[in-house]
């Protein structure tokens, strides 16, 4: 029987490693049948599944092969009953398989617990098809995460924001928070200001060391001196979130226009593409405007207002003049090379 099930396996693509693996995690593999074993692995590709995402679920949780079709389709369905679609359902259970072993009124329980917390039931889908495991969570880890970010100064509602974008906070480890906001407060940020900071980008606390420091770096680079960096971070901290080539592109950009003082001043102006910003820029100096200080505020209406104004949409000028061609686009560079000595560059 144990060889003829190895065979299976092997068969359906398992190395011997992760038989190993599943047999250890689940000893009573060997005393399911083989048409059993057929039966399951066929359910789950039936349900969408890949053959790869079956053998990771299988390996993490081999004791789903003792689950009968009708118990998986009952989870399912629950499931479904809750609002998630089945592509979700697949994705949450091929990262926390063991999702299939809980029974509904444990999961019940759970969404109970979390909707007295404050949040919806959209708000819990959403937290859950990020972070399954939010349901293998016990509620005296989650008590215990929120408890640690109300004594930091954080509160409920502002931890179900942060929680409801970046739920793999709740499995963070508070020596791994404690070490990044340590990190934060030697570069000069306050308590108060990290936790404005994370209010506004959550995930902050899972991204490395070397990641911040690298977009410090390119914020140097482009001119900005440490405290400059923490002003500017405080303002956006979604910078954190922006590849060094995205940042370094749109200071450049502004920087070009003169508009190196406007992104102290109005840090959220970095919010807007640098392509559509580059696109504004050409349309403004095409149709006669100088880029001064009070025109500036063309570039950032918003699509319904500069539309009314101009009668062109977003789609429109970013098509007229695209950022990849800007080397080519004689119309900016002839208006910068003009007004150059009139204006302040960095």
């Amino acid at each position: 029987m144990e060889s003829n099930l190895y065979q299976l396996l092997t068969e359906y693509g398992y190395s011997e490693d992760k038989i190993r693996k599943m047999s250890i995690r689940f000893p009573l593999i060997y005393s399911y049948s083989e048409l059993n074993i057929e039966s399951t692995i066929a359910f789950f590709i039936e349900k969408g599944y890949s053959e790869n995402e079956i053998q990771t679920m299988f390996v993490k949780c081999p004791s789903l092969l003792s689950f009968s079709n009708y118990n998986l389709d009952k989870k399912r369905d629950y499931l479904k009953g809750k609002g998630y679609s089945e592509k979700q359902i697949n994705r949450m259970t091929v990262l926390v398989p063991s999702i299939y072993s809980f029974s509904e009124e444990y999961m019940e329980e759970k969404r109970n617990y979390l909707l007295k917390k404050g949040y919806s039931e959209d708000n819990i889908n959403k937290m859950t098809i990020k972070l399954p495991a939010i349901y293998g969570l016990s509620e005296e880890n989650i008590e215990g995460k929120r408890n640690y970010f109300l004594e930091k100064g954080y509160s409920e509602i502002e931890i179900n924001k942060m929680t409801i974008n970046f739920p793999q906070l709740y499995g963070l480890s508070k020596e791994k928070i404690d070490e990044k906001r340590n990190y934060l407060l030697k570069k000069g940020y306050s308590e108060e200001e990290i936790n404005r900071m994370t209010v506004g980008l959550s995930p902050l606390y899972g991204y490395s060391v070397e990641n911040i420091e690298s977009k410090r770096e390119c914020l140097k680079e482009c001119g900005y001196s440490e405290d400059e960096i923490n002003r500017i971070t405080i303002n956006l901290p979604a910078i954190y979130a922006l590849s060094g080539e995205n940042i370094s592109r749109k200071i450049w950009h502004f920087n070009l226009l003169g508009m190196n003082d406007l992104i102290l001043r109005d840090t959220l102006k970095l919010m807007q593409s640098v392509e559509l910003t580059y696109a504004r820029s050409c349309f403004l100096v095409s149709q006669g405007y100088s880029l001064e200080e009070n025109t500036f505020r063309l570039l950032f209406l918003n699509a319904k207002s500069f539309e009314q104004k101009f009668g062109f949409t977003k789609e429109d000028v970013i098509k007229l003049y695209p950022y990849d061609e800007y080397e080519e686009n004689l119309i900016l560079g002839d208006y910068i090379e003009k007004t150059k000595s009139k204006k302040k560059f960095c």
